[in-house]
């Protein structure tokens, strides 16, 4: 807010704090009230109110408690993510167990702390080969290896299924 002061018929000239203009009546100084407050010695303190003050603190603790959610969002990732890769390693030394197979529907299952899993096979089908050059080789029957890992999860078990197919042998002597 601009107050006026008239001043004496002095020529114009720029000052501190206001600027200086004449007028046909003679000059007149325009002084910001503020830095008029200072001069006088009026001056306030500036500072937060209380409103202030609440609106920072409901800011501050509802972004808190967004980064809370996070965190455990992640934590909970992480510790869903080491399951899993728990029950990758359990099914693939299952399936390097298993590289051939010796009888066919062989089943047989067991558990690892936590982790149960189960091994199953079943003949793969066998087209037979319409050229007559193919025909003369005899393939080894095949059979699918499924294996399901299985552990308690949060909400509800988790599962992991690996399939392959290995070939069907007679057991090594």
């Amino acid at each position: 807010m601009a107050r006026r002061v008239a001043l004496s018929s002095t020529p114009a000239r720029l000052c501190a704090g206001g600027v200086r203009t004449c007028l046909n009546s003679g000059c007149v100084r325009t002084v910001n009230s503020s830095v008029a407050g200072r001069a006088r010695g009026a001056w306030q303190p500036r500072g937060f109110s209380l409103i202030e003050m609440l609106v920072a603190l409901v800011v501050l603790s509802l972004s808190l408690g967004v980064l809370y959610q996070a965190a455990m969002g992640a934590t909970r990732n992480v510790r869903v993510a080491a399951g899993y890769g728990q029950a990758v390693m359990l099914a693939e030394s299952m399936l390097a167990e298993h590289s051939y197979i010796t009888e066919e529907n062989f089943s047989t299952s067991g558990q690892f702390e936590q982790y149960e899993w189960s091994v199953s096979a079943w003949p793969a089908p066998y087209l037979p080969a319409s050229d007559s050059d193919a025909a003369a080789l005899v393939p080894l029957p095949l059979q699918y290896l499924q294996v399901i890992v299985t552990w308690p999860g949060g909400n509800a078990p988790r599962s992991l299924d690996l399939l392959t197919v290995v070939p069907l042998r007679s057991s090594p002597q």
